[in-house]
């Protein structure tokens, strides 16, 4: 499926319902404010797991993707005014408000919409978003360390790369498999050794993670 077509479906998700107020008058440098972020979550909540996935992969790489004619080609009865909604989301989340709304997120019962909130809080610019990724590694729900995993991946941040590293050695696989990628996507260097063991770990998607960070050193 084509980047146009993706941002189209994202666009019309953003749209379902009335918009929030405030993105017109707000600079998109400011990144998404609450109204926003819970816009887009609300919207996300109800929609079907597939339509969600291909949102969230729109956030975490497709809402960069422009060919600078966003704002000519819209539809005249779009429910949102789609360079707006596509501006805001370009940038990265500063309002500690919408950092708020997405933290409880890490450990929800949906898959995507922790999927979403790690990705926007590892972009955010607010320093209360990398605290809660930080603070999530520690959890005790293997699902919350693996969603707070993804998301400092996201952010690629080497500081961050020695706390990832022990979770290489976590006894839950899928935060394994999410520590193997985001040391991969640092670049950590000291995380060699370990993603060398995990070649032979029992399962297949730990194994595939580790190749491929060891590919990225």
């Amino acid at each position: 499926m084509s980047a146009r077509l993706l941002l189209a479906g994202l666009v019309l998700l953003l749209g379902a319902g009335p918009a929030p107020a405030g993105p017109r008058d707000v600079p998109a440098s400011a990144g998404p404010d609450s109204a926003a972020v819970a816009h887009l979550l609300t919207g996300l909540r109800g929609s079907d797991p597939l339509v969600c996935a291909l949102a969230t992969d729109l956030l975490g790489s497709g809402m960069h993707w422009s060919n600078g004619g966003e704002d000519i080609a819209t539809l005249r009865d779009a429910a949102v005014a789609q360079p707006a909604v596509r501006e805001r989301f370009r940038s990265p989340i500063s309002d500690e408000r919408a950092v708020r709304l997405l933290v409880p997120e890490l450990g929800g019962p949906n898959a995507c919409l922790r999927r979403t909130a790690a990705a926007l809080l590892g972009e955010s610019s607010a320093p209360a978003a990398r605290t809660a990724l930080r603070e999530a590694l520690r959890s005790g729900e293997p699902r919350t360390r693996e969603a707070a995993t993804y998301g400092l991946g996201v952010a690629a941040d080497s500081a961050d790369a020695s706390r990832v590293r022990t979770l290489l050695g976590d006894a839950d696989a899928g935060v394994v498999r999410l520590a193997a990628w985001a040391v991969g996507s640092m670049e950590d260097q000291a995380s060699a050794q370990a993603l060398v063991g995990l070649l032979k770990h029992r399962d297949a998607g730990v194994r595939r993670a580790a190749a491929w960070a060891l590919g990225r050193l």
